[in-house]
């Protein structure tokens, strides 16, 4: 969970709003969206000269947050999150403060007073593809004035610098396809004499695992569930874990209770609107064994997606057919050099099947990388629309999925931060790999792509 806090802090500070264009005309309905995002980073010292770094801030993706470290980053003494709110920009946050292996050792206080020292207003229009985007943003450089007060140690002030940015978008909202999932991600944090996990879902089903000790003998009761419920039994099959034999069949009681504040995030292109929701939960499970009780209660991730994928009205894309359209017309890319093109005018269907995608990817581009033996970095970033990337390798005349990327993400629990495609493609000397990059449903607009190797 610490980790959690921490990476949703550095992306709310490091971030920037993108002030998105448009034009002054809209074919299709409006609606408009105001997002806010603030931080403010704040630096000193113990009186024994220890470095204290210290930040906190409010997002609309986010929420509010605060990540306070004694130490350095490589070597910290300590390290403290908190929960509180922006206020307008009256900060205040209690603090659970942290040993470097994660044990609790103390609370804290994290408060400041902001004040504007300087604006800067932007209106702008632009058009991608159907989509029609206005919008007025206002960016402040802030002022703070913060205390911080940590168990155990004596500090001095701080020097803190801080900023703001609010826009508000009026879009078309053409006809739209909406999708909606709720994932659940087990975690190894638990008490009791068991491991309990509930994850999925997995080709559509939701699995109970649940991990006991008896003798010095691994057992393990596994099978699928219906967490629709906040308390339900499943009867699941205890098996040895060794060598997988059947011991008995016993009904397992689970209940499932939410945690803490749920975490909104929002992804936005010219068609796609993406909105995750996250939950952390508690998932307690009890059983009665063939040699006493066993119950557990273990930290869970509850991810809920909604998917919302436009149909822009207007006139649609055309323009001549890329030269790059089929794969045989492959672009070569060069290592360390980035290319700039656009699949506006692209073939709608796709060449090869794009494994990864949970819809179809239209209107592709096709290009080719000389494998070194290293492992590759292949990337969208910088394109302006959601972009779906798979990379083949040509076997008997017939292209084979080598690796396949969507949304680029830091990793689980986190969001994915872009509507960007990354993926890692390891090769071999010698081998051409064949890289198809479209547009989810047929997003269309500027792509970037790169291959580099890994550093």
């Amino acid at each position: 969970m610490n980790m959690f806090v921490r990476a949703i802090a550095g992306l709310a500070v490091a971030g920037s709003v993108s002030v998105a264009t448009a034009v002054p005309s809209f074919a299709g309905p409006t609606y408009t969206v105001t997002t806010f995002q603030a931080g403010v980073t704040c630096t000193g010292a113990t009186t024994k000269g220890d470095p204290v770094f210290a930040t906190a801030g409010s997002s609309t993706d986010f929420g509010d947050f605060a990540f306070v470290r004694v130490g350095t980053d490589d070597d910290p003494l300590v390290e403290a999150f908190g929960t509180g709110s922006w206020n307008d920009g009256n900060l205040r946050f209690v603090l659970d403060v942290y040993s470097p292996e994660g044990e609790f050792v103390g609370t804290g206080d994290f408060a400041a007073t902001t004040s504007i020292t300087a604006q800067t207003e932007t209106t702008d229009n632009t058009r991608n593809g159907n989509q029609h985007v206005r919008s007025e943003s206002v960016a402040s450089t802030l002022a703070a004035d913060a205390t911080l007060t940590l168990q155990g140690y004596d500090l001095g002030s701080l020097d803190c610098t801080g900023s703001s940015v609010e826009s508000t978008y009026l879009r078309n909202a053409p006809e739209s396809r909406v999708r909606f999932e709720r994932m659940l991600f087990d975690s190894a944090r638990c008490e009791g004499d068991a491991v309990v996990g509930v994850f999925g879902p997995a080709e559509g089903e939701y699995f109970l695992s649940m991990e006991v000790e008896h003798d010095g003998r691994q057992y393990n009761l596994f099978g699928p569930v219906d967490p629709s419920a906040d308390s339900f039994t499943a009867v699941l099959p205890l098996r040895d874990s060794e060598n997988g034999e059947f011991v008995a069949e016993l009904p397992v009681s689970v209940t499932m209770a939410a945690t803490g504040e749920t975490t909104v995030s929002e992804l936005r292109t010219s068609i796609a609107r993406v909105v995750q929701k996250y939950t952390p939960y508690d998932v307690s499970a009890t059983v009665d064994l063939p040699w006493g009780a066993a119950s557990a209660t273990c930290e869970h991730l509850e991810i809920v997606t909604r998917s919302v994928v436009t149909s822009p009205e207007g006139p649609k894309p055309a323009g001549p057919l890329p030269v790059n359209d089929r794969p045989e017309a492959a672009t070569p890319l060069v290592l360390d050099e980035t290319v700039r093109d656009t699949n506006r005018a692209a073939a709608l269907e796709a060449e090869a099947d794009v494994p990864c995608a949970w819809a179809p990817v239209e209107r592709t581009l096709w290009y080719s990388v000389e494998g070194n033996g290293e492992t590759l970095d292949i990337d969208t970033a910088g394109s302006d629309f959601d972009t779906v990337v798979a990379v083949y390798a040509l076997t008997d005349g017939v292209m084979e999925p080598v690796v396949c990327g969507d949304d680029d993400a830091p990793g689980f629990p986190l969001p994915a931060s872009t509507l960007q495609a990354q993926v890692d493609l390891p090769t071999v000397a010698g081998t051409t790999y064949y890289i198809q990059a479209g547009g989810l449903f047929g997003d269309y607009g500027r792509l970037v792509l790169s291959a580099a190797p890994q550093s």
